[in-house]
Formats: structure tokens, sequence, C-alpha cells
């Protein structure tokens, strides 16, 4: 059997049988209890597709947060979600996307289609403050 490494069934890959119950808390819950009022130099998301949805419960972390990297490929395809909600989401708080490149971070000046690539690949979102 093979474990399950997502929270969703994946729609490319093989399936999986059964899943394990697991806990859910935003980000702001996980905050609020470790680190209440610290700055978050870097918050470093992995998630197997579900990167919008934490994002999404991490309101009061991301005004005090300085940069977000995380993944996009294959796995936003079992979530439905495009690169383009996480251009809209990052814009609306003022922050810059970048793509990580192994020439280093290339700036995107703003969203284009062909970012919609789900080949996996690494952003860097940085707070203009």
């Amino acid at each position: 059997m093979v474990e399950p490494s997502s929270l969703n069934q994946p729609i490319l890959s093989e399936r999986f049988e059964s899943y394990p119950d697991v806990q859910v808390r935003t980000c702001d819950e996980v905050a609020l209890q470790h680190f209440a009022a610290l700055p978050v130099d870097v918050l470093k998301l992995d998630v197997e597709g579900h990167e919008l949805e934490v994002l999404q419960g991490a309101n009061s972390v991301l005004e005090r947060c300085s940069a977000v990297q995380f993944e996009f490929g294959r796995c936003n395809i079992d979530t439905r979600t495009f690169f383009r909600d996480f251009f809209q989401f990052f814009a609306a708080r003022g922050f810059q996307l970048y793509r990580i490149s192994p020439l280093g971070p290339i700036r995107l000046a703003g969203y284009r289609e062909h970012l919609e690539s789900y080949m996996t690949c690494n952003f860097i979102a940085v707070a203009q403050r």
C-alpha cells in the first residue's frame, strides 16, 4: 500500500487506499500558541499543493513576515489551484514574487499564463514594506 503524503487523492498518480486521521490547524493558530508576536523572517511551505490554503489561514503571520517560500507543481493539479491564485493573493498583500532559479531569483513583473506550468518550481514572495 502506498502511504499518502497529501490530504487529497492524487489525480495523476497512484491512488491511496486509506488516509490516517490528522488534526488541521491554521498557521495563525500555531503561531499564536508558539511564537505570538515574534517577527517571521521566512515562512517556508511544503504542504503538497495546499500552500494557498495554509496562506489563507496565516493573515497575522503574513503581516509580520518578510518572505514566503513555496512550491508550485504537480500537487496543485490535485488541489485545483492555479499560479494566478498565488499571484493575486500575494499582490493583494504587498508581496513581490520571484521564481527561484539556479542563477538566482527571477522577478515576476506580472502574471502571465505561461507561469501555469506544473513542473515543480520554487518561488519566493518578498514583502514590499
